[in-house]
C-alpha cells in the first residue's frame, strides 16, 4: 500500500483551487455585509479645565469652569449648552427594521421570506445622553445587517460568522456598542474627577 498522497488523474489542481477560492470569496461577502457600521470616534483631547471629543453624532466639550456640556453638529457652528444638572444617564437605545430590499438584493428572496421571523433585518444601536427634559442627544449610532434563513440555512450560516467571529472579522453589534458606552462613561467619569 503506496501512503504516499498523490492527485488522482481525474482531480484537478484547478478544481481544488476554485473551491478554495469560493469558500474565501464567499467569507470575504460575509464580512463585508455583517460589519458594524457607524460608530465613529476620532478622539479626544484633554486639558485641566476641558474635555473635547467628535464622534459621528458631533463634537463635544465637556467644560468644568461652568459645569456645561457643550455640543453641536458638524459644520454648524450653534453650540448648545445643556447643564450637567440636565443630564440623567449614558444608556444603549436598540431599533430593528426590515431589511427586504437588501436581503432581495444580496440573496434572492423565497417563500420564507414572507415570514417576520425569517425576513433579513438591520438592527441598531444608539448610545445616548438622557436629559430629564428634552429628547435624547445621540453620541454615536451603529448599525448592522442580520441574516435570518430557514433551518439548516440558518445553521450554516451561524456556523460561518462563528469561524469569522474566531479570526475576528466578526463582531457582534451589542458587543461593539458595549465597548463604546463603557469608553463614553469613562470619558465622564474622568471629567467628574476633573472638577
Amino acid at each position: 500500500m503506496n501512503n504516499n498522497f498523490e492527485l488522482s488523474e481525474s482531480m484537478n489542481p484547478f478544481f481544488l483551487i476554485g473551491v478554495i477560492g469560493a469558500v474565501v470569496l464567499h467569507f470575504l461577502f460575509l464580512t463585508l455585509i455583517h460589519r458594524v457600521k457607524g460608530g465613529k470616534y476620532w478622539g479626544e483631547r484633554k486639558s485641566d479645565k476641558a474635555i473635547t471629543f467628535k464622534t459621528d453624532g458631533g463634537e463635544f466639550l465637556l467644560t468644568g469652569a461652568k459645569d456645561l456640556l457643550y455640543w453641536r453638529k458638524f459644520r454648524k457652528d450653534q453650540w448648545r449648552k445643556i447643564p450637567f444638572d440636565n443630564i440623567k444617564k449614558l444608556s444603549i437605545s436598540r431599533s430593528c427594521e426590515s431589511a427586504k430590499l437588501k436581503e432581495f438584493l444580496l440573496g434572492g428572496w423565497n417563500i420564507w421570506d414572507f415570514s417576520r421571523t425569517y425576513t433579513d433585518v438591520t438592527n441598531g444601536l444608539a448610545i445616548q445622553i438622557e436629559l430629564h427634559d428634552g429628547d435624547p442627544l445621540i453620541l454615536t449610532q451603529m448599525k448592522q445587517y442580520e441574516q435570518r434563513e430557514w433551518m439548516l440555512g440558518q445553521m450554516m450560516h451561524d456556523f460561518s460568522l462563528k469561524i469569522l467571529a474566531k479570526l475576528e472579522l466578526y463582531k457582534e453589534i451589542e458587543e461593539e456598542g458595549e465597548k463604546e458606552l463603557q469608553r463614553f462613561q469613562a470619558i465622564f467619569h474622568h471629567y467628574h474627577a476633573m472638577t
